[in-house]
């Protein structure tokens, strides 16, 4: 049951993720300078660019919770969240699908770390399987909700989604 619920899971978050990353605009940039966008949406106090921050970070913390369940170190888990994040940079870039841009790398390792702290302090707590579940919904619900948002224009960004 548990194979199955992770397999489900993972299958949903892989189709979020690449709605998330995809559907954006046409455009085509590169950011390689660390914090340089964050330090612009935070200067400008943009409601769009907080959510960006946020958007990025909370993106990756079902990816981290995953790493977790599979038991892999800390190292290896650091090494596969910079694996996904550089390969949707690098497909973003070639199919000019959004601005590859290094804080969104930052920012979606921030989340993914987040993610294996959350499943390692759960983990200790009794009821750790019910909690984790639930704390996987409620993430999933929030990032569906974030997609829907985007779709229609909630942030002043729009996403083509159909």
């Amino acid at each position: 049951m548990r194979k199955r619920l992770f397999a489900f899971d993972a299958v949903i978050y892989t189709f979020i993720l690449l709605v998330l990353v995809f559907m954006k605009g046409s455009n085509q940039g590169i950011n390689l300078i660390p914090f340089d966008f964050v330090r612009e949406y935070i200067l400008k106090k943009e409601p769009l660019g907080f959510s960006n921050i946020i958007g990025n970070i909370l993106m990756f913390v079902p990816f981290g919770i995953f790493l977790g369940m599979k038991k892999t170190t800390v190292c290896k888990s650091i090494v596969r969240i910079l694996a996904l994040t550089l390969t949707i940079e690098i497909i973003q870039f070639i199919f000019k699908r959004g601005i590859s841009d290094i804080d969104d790398v930052i920012l979606n390792l921030i989340g993914g770390l987040i993610g294996l702290a959350c499943y390692y302090a759960l983990s200790k707590l009794k009821y750790r399987d019910e909690l984790l579940l639930m704390f996987m919904l409620i993430l999933f619900l929030s990032m569906i909700l974030l997609i829907l948002a985007l779709h229609f224009g909630l942030f002043g960004v729009y996403i083509r989604i159909f």
